[in-house]
């Protein structure tokens, strides 16, 4: 009777330690899922922070303009020129911007090459980023997207017509994220 007491308590037990277990994990996986999540969104945010440091447009780096009309076209949006592109040489000129030591930066002071090539707004318009010395978001891609909007709906894109507002759209995706993290920021002239 004690041997059937002590296996039906190593039984139980065993059962126990195996749920705990199997909580322990899912608890660890999901609190790693957040993280890595958090750390997209601030990646995003980071982003649109280093644009905000810019000119609306083109046409309003060095002057004002009177109305829409001085206005970069919309099918014009993005980087203005060579001098604009990425990392690229060759048959892609306009290759992902990575972390570099490069000149402005060094080996003490590593960058990214948008945050002094781009002097406006709409420069980041088909922007990628590929990470490489982040923590846990090594190999995640940044890709952005710049439109003109409705001033009074932000969300409205105007494929068109021109606005005194762009929505820019940053989305991250990599291997930990569950799924792409997406942030947008109207900016207004």
């Amino acid at each position: 009777m004690n041997l059937m007491l002590t296996i039906g308590a190593l039984v139980l037990l065993g059962t126990l330690l195996a749920s705990q277990n199997a909580l322990v994990l899912y608890q660890s996986k999901d609190s790693m899922e957040n993280e890595y999540t958090i750390a997209a969104f601030g990646l995003a945010q980071s982003i649109i922070d280093e644009a905000k440091e810019k000119a609306f447009d083109e046409q309003t780096v060095s002057v004002g303009i009177p109305d829409t009309s001085g206005l970069t076209t919309p099918a014009n949006l993005g980087k203005d020129g060579n001098v604009e592109k990425i990392n690229g040489t060759g048959s892609n000129p306009d290759a992902a911007d990575t972390l570099t030591t490069a000149t402005p930066y060094s080996t003490t002071n590593p960058g990214y090459m948008s945050s002094v090539k781009f002097d406006d707004v709409d420069d980041y318009k088909g922007y990628v980023r590929v990470l490489s010395k982040t923590r846990g978001l090594e190999g995640d891609t940044v890709r952005v997207t710049v439109a003109y909007a409705d001033l009074a709906a932000p969300n409205t894109v105007l494929t068109s017509k021109r606005s005194y507002c762009k929505k820019m759209t940053v989305t991250v995706s990599g291997k930990y994220l569950p799924s792409p993290v997406t942030m947008s920021y109207a900016f207004t002239y």
